[in-house]
């Protein structure tokens, strides 16, 4: 993971990371995922920063997280290795600092993010939600 990318902020800790993918349509945008106490993060691979942005979600915008499928073409369901996170309103997609939501997500779009042991995952997001 890139150092620079991804910076722990003051009171917080990381409770879990590994390698996911945020698919928006038919993209899928490789990197890594970081659950902390206040946050989860995705940072895309260096060669896809570009065309995709940093993904920041404070866990208290959270509202829900569900299992979800890998979709070809963006709509053929492939594997069910997926998670959809969806958030509140209150984020401003593309906002950086005060709490806001950095990326293409938003109250109507949930992200839908590929990775293994997505129960763990889940887990660990809903107990990380509910110590807040």
């Amino acid at each position: 993971m890139d150092k620079e990318a991804f910076t722990l902020r003051p009171g917080e800790t990381i409770l879990h990371s590994g390698r996911a993918n945020v698919q928006r349509g038919i993209d899928h945008s490789a990197g890594d995922l970081v659950l902390t106490n206040q946050r989860l993060h995705f940072t895309p691979h260096v060669y896809k920063a570009k065309s995709n942005p940093v993904v920041e979600i404070p866990l208290q915008r959270i509202t829900a997280v569900e299992h979800a499928t890998t979709k070809a073409f963006g709509f053929i369901p492939l594997v069910a290795n997926a998670l959809l996170i969806h958030q509140d309103a209150g984020g401003t997609d593309g906002a950086s600092g005060s709490g806001g939501t950095k990326g293409s997500g938003g109250a109507d779009r949930p992200y839908r993010i590929l990775l293994d042991k997505r129960k763990v995952w889940e887990d660990l997001i809903e107990k990380a939600r509910a110590a807040l």
